[in-house]
């Protein structure tokens, strides 16, 4: 087994070397590998596999090493979870429902099946009786022109990506519920 590793090191510290660009580090993780390929050669059914294998375990090796290189960092107050309203997200939800039933019914459907139901696209497709393309459009349409009636009625906070509340606007049409 060591033959066999001593003949595609030059190959292997090569391999490391174009992924971290040290090479001194790149003679560490190829160390690792072979110390884990030593470790492991139990598992190693069939020997023509042997550099193929030893590959898999260097890339791993690899990303081990970025992994370690840069670790989460803790979270200060400015990182927090996003405070969301529980009421003001019950507000918006309510909104919904009326809006929804200002789009044309066929989107109306299939987002109402998608999203409040929980049905998948397949089922809704099925239910339907569309192709899955044709649901996965309807869906798609109905959340764009959803989205923009709900913008258009309401001024939505988000904090981090996520819906933190909202308020409605004072120029709003009356079709809105919010």
């Amino acid at each position: 087994m060591e033959e066999a590793f001593l003949a595609h090191q030059k190959a292997l510290l090569g391999y490391v070397y174009k992924r971290v660009k040290d090479k001194h580090i790149a003679q560490d993780i190829v160390q690792e590998v072979y110390l884990k390929a030593l470790e492991k050669q139990t598992t190693l059914r069939s020997p023509e596999r042997l550099v193929g294998w030893l590959y898999t375990i260097a890339a791993h090796a690899i990303v081990d090493f970025y992994r370690a290189k840069s670790p989460a960092l803790p979270l200060c107050d400015d990182h927090a979870q996003p405070q969301v309203r529980k009421e003001s997200l019950e507000e918006l939800s309510a909104c919904v429902e009326p809006l929804l039933a200002l789009l044309p019914k066929h989107h109306a459907l299939a987002l109402r099946l998608y999203e409040l139901e929980g049905l998948s696209q397949n089922a809704i497709a099925k239910e339907l009786n569309l192709s899955l393309s044709a649901t996965k459009s309807r869906i798609l349409r109905g959340r764009k022109q959803l989205k923009e009636r709900l913008l258009a009625c309401c001024e939505i906070e988000y904090v981090r990506g996520k819906v933190a509340g909202f308020t409605p606007r004072k120029d709003c049409d009356s079709t809105c519920a919010c």
